[in-house]
């Protein structure tokens, strides 16, 4: 399915962002 595809792309983006914004809190 093309949506599982984007999601296992976009989940190391969606992790990052979630560190990124734990470190500037």
């Amino acid at each position: 399915c093309l949506k599982r595809y984007i999601v296992r792309e976009l989940y190391p983006l969606i992790l990052a962002d979630l560190s990124d914004a734990a470190a500037i809190t």
